[in-house]
This record gives structure tokens, C-alpha cells and sequence, in this order.
């Protein structure tokens, strides 16, 4: 079977692929309260950050801000649990990548809701809990993020060697193509190294948005420079034997 053949079927059936755009969905806060009658008390507040990748969230507590404060019990007045006591959470979905609201006080936010249906983005979400207590809650949450935490750095230690794995092979693949040039191997150690390329290759792209090391992105934009030069050797060695032939 004709080496050359399969060698030129790698780069086209790897440049004929569809390429396909990632996004990433905005963050949520979760803001949980005692309540009665309007009057909320006892906060719990979990923020939704950034994890070990672009896309990937984990939970933390933190101590929330007097404007949530105000939209938690502002959605209590105007709901239908204004007049009961009970634990209640609140999604808020404003809040976006730059980890910024759109609302800078309370009145923005009534002017907003006057307008906008409840259903509709950015308002929050308004959920009453029962049987739970806010102590609860928060202990549950504490594991979340505790466990959150935990997973990331799982993660980044997995990114770092993943990542020393593929530059190892990517080394190797480029010394094997230096030898078949020099004629010191057959071709195919050549198909095996430009088969570890494109696969450390569609890895790279394929988790641009999930996984965390930048270096990994550099590997998919330093191998399709390999590829030229691979490509241009590959034809200049071909049209030599032509040549002499």
C-alpha cells in the first residue's frame, strides 16, 4: 500500500473537519434567607466563580452585598410569600462573566421589574424551601465548596500533566520525522508521528474552553507551523525521487 497515499489522507481528512464554536453560559448567585412577612434575616450567599477552566463553575460563600440584600427582599414584598414565614432562595441571573450586576441600587432594579416579566432574563428567581434551615444550608453548601475547591485543583494537576505528556510525544513525533528524512526510518514512524500531531492537536482545540493552561492553546497554534514544514519537506523529498526518477 502506497505510504505517501495515506500520509497526504492525514492532512486532508484533518483540514476537511467542521469546525465547531464553544460558549460559555453565565454565572448564577444563589442568595438564601429567613423571612417573615417581608423582613428577611440571616443571609447565606453562594457566588458561582470560575474553576479550572474558562467554562467550568464551583460555588463560595461570601458575605452579600447590601444591594442583594435589598433585591432578595424586594422579590419577597412583591411575591406571593410576602405574607409568610419561611427559608426562601433566590437565583439571581444578572450577573455575568465580568462578575459585575447591571443594577448599581435598588431602584434600578424596581424600574427594571416594572417592565420586564418575571419569567423573563435577567430577574431573579424566587423558590421557597421547605424543610430546611438555613444552618443547613449553609453546611451543605460549605461541602460544595469545599468539594469545588478540591476538584479544581484535581484538575490543574491533571492540565500540567496532560500537558508534559503531549510536548514529550510532540517532541518525539518531530525527531521521528527529522530521521525518516534521513532516511534512518521507514514511513511509517512518520504516519505514527504525524497521527500523535493531529491528535494532540484536535485535543488542544477541542478543549480550548474547558481546560485551563493557555500553554495548551500555543500547542494547537505552534503544530500547524510543524505541518507546513512537514508538508514542504514532504514535497520537496517527493519531487526529488521524482526528479531522479
Amino acid at each position: 500500500m502506497n505510504h505517501k497515499f495515506w500520509l497526504l489522507s492525514i492532512f486532508v481528512i484533518l483540514f476537511s473537519n467542521d469546525v465547531v464554536a464553544l460558549s460559555c453560559t453565565s454565572t448564577q448567585d444563589r442568595v438564601f434567607a429567613e423571612c417573615n412577612k417581608g423582613d428577611c434575616k440571616n443571609f447565606l450567599y453562594v457566588v458561582e466563580v470560575s474553576a479550572h477552566s474558562h467554562c467550568s463553575r464551583r460555588p463560595t460563600i461570601e458575605q452579600p452585598p447590601v444591594l442583594v440584600k435589598e433585591i432578595f427582599e424586594f422579590e419577597i414584598r412583591n411575591s406571593e410569600f410576602r405574607g409568610e414565614n419561611g427559608v426562601y432562595e433566590m437565583v439571581l441571573r444578572s450577573r455575568l462573566l465580568s462578575n459585575s450586576y447591571m443594577f448599581s441600587n435598588i431602584e434600578e432594579y424596581r424600574l427594571y421589574s416594572e417592565k420586564t416579566k418575571q419569567n423573563e432574563y435577567p430577574r431573579g428567581v424566587l423558590n421557597r424551601i421547605a424543610d430546611q434551615s438555613i444552618e443547613k444550608l449553609e453546611t451543605e453548601w460549605k461541602l460544595k465548596e469545599k468539594k469545588g475547591y478540591q476538584k479544581m485543583l484535581f484538575f490543574k494537576v491533571l492540565d500540567w500533566i496532560l500537558l508534559i505528556v503531549a510536548s514529550i510525544l510532540l517532541v518525539y513525533s518531530i525527531i521521528w520525522f527529522f530521521k525518516w528524512q534521513r532516511l534512518l526510518i521507514s514511513v511509517k514512524w512518520v504516519i505514527f508521528a504525524i497521527t500523535i500531531q493531529v491528535a494532540i492537536f484536535t485535543i488542544a482545540f477541542e478543549s480550548m474552553s474547558s481546560w485551563s493552561m493557555s500553554l495548551i492553546t500555543l500547542l494547537g497554534i505552534f503544530i500547524p507551523g510543524i505541518w507546513l514544514y512537514q508538508i514542504t519537506s514532504f514535497i520537496n523529498l517527493w519531487w526529488s525521487n521524482r526528479a531522479r526518477t
